[in-house]
């Protein structure tokens, strides 16, 4: 993951011919590998925890799934009698268990989520306008009748109402669905904690 950022730095610095950066970036990036290799983590991590957890875990679960030789004793009757099928379904169980969580992190995750508001690509190009218009704060404009009226946000304009109602109704939902993709991987991660090695 980290070596695709850096890869990407570099190819997107090249690619936006700002080779005055590549330098500084790229020690800035070295400093962080010094960083994790010493404690574990850099001073770019703590910046975002939550996306920098959500990331590394749903990797990490995705990698114990595809390299793991075992699974919770639990899954079995641990007394002798266990059947290959029996030990199978129990290794194919726990390989779900890792998957599942796996992708609720993913999907806990605004950037990794597979949910995405379909109206954001429009909202966003009208929101540009806007502050272009209006600035960041709003500004008092005149109507037609020559009265003053206080310009805030999008919903203030009649003809991108619905869009911003509809936007944020849609930001409203993505973001319970996310909070739930999380309480049910966390739930699951805290139930599986002690199984989480290999």
């Amino acid at each position: 993951m980290y070596s695709a950022f850096l890869l990407s730095s570099v190819r997107d610095y090249f690619r936006n011919k700002e080779f005055h950066k590549i330098p500084g970036e790229v020690f800035r990036d070295l400093k962080c590998c010094v960083q994790r290799i010493k404690k574990g983590f850099c001073y770019r991590d703590i910046w975002n925890i939550n996306s920098w957890f959500l990331c590394v875990i749903s990797d990490m679960l995705d990698e114990l799934k595809r390299t793991t030789h075992g699974f919770p004793s639990r899954f079995l009757k641990n007394d002798g009698s266990d059947t290959d099928e029996e030990i199978d379904r129990a290794s194919a169980k726990w390989k779900a268990i890792l998957s599942r969580m796996a992708f609720l992190f993913r999907e806990a995750n605004e950037e990794t989520c597979q949910k995405k508001n379909p109206y954001d690509e429009e909202y966003s190009i009208v929101l540009h306008k806007f502050i272009e218009c209006f600035g960041i704060n709003g500004k008092w404009v005149k109507k037609k009748d020559g009265t003053r009226v206080f310009i805030h946000d999008l919903s203030d304009i009649p003809k991108y109402r619905r869009l911003d109602e509809n936007y944020h109704r849609v930001e409203k939902e993505l973001y319970e669905y996310r909070s739930n993709c999380l309480k049910k991987a966390m739930s699951m991660f805290v139930e599986y904690f002690n199984d989480l090695w290999d």
